[in-house]
């Protein structure tokens, strides 16, 4: 696995990705990841390279700031 934003860094930015996609499943078809990659996340951090990408799917509703808390 590549770098992730350890996942006490990463609550606020995945709850809010979690809400803004309607669920996990719905964040899963979004970001074109399996369900099994977004529970991962929970508990292994969301990969770096996803988080851009999470930003403009959510068109910055979604964003890096959160990842501070």
């Amino acid at each position: 696995m590549g770098d992730a934003i350890k996942p006490e860094k990463h609550c606020k930015f995945f709850t809010s990705l979690i809400i803004e996609f309607g669920g996990m499943r719905g964040a899963a078809d979004a970001i074109g990841v399996s369900y099994q990659a977004i529970h991962n996340w929970r508990s292994r951090g969301v990969p770096l390279a996803k988080v851009k990408l999470i930003e403009q799917l959510s068109e910055g509703r979604v964003h890096r700031g959160l990842l501070n808390g």
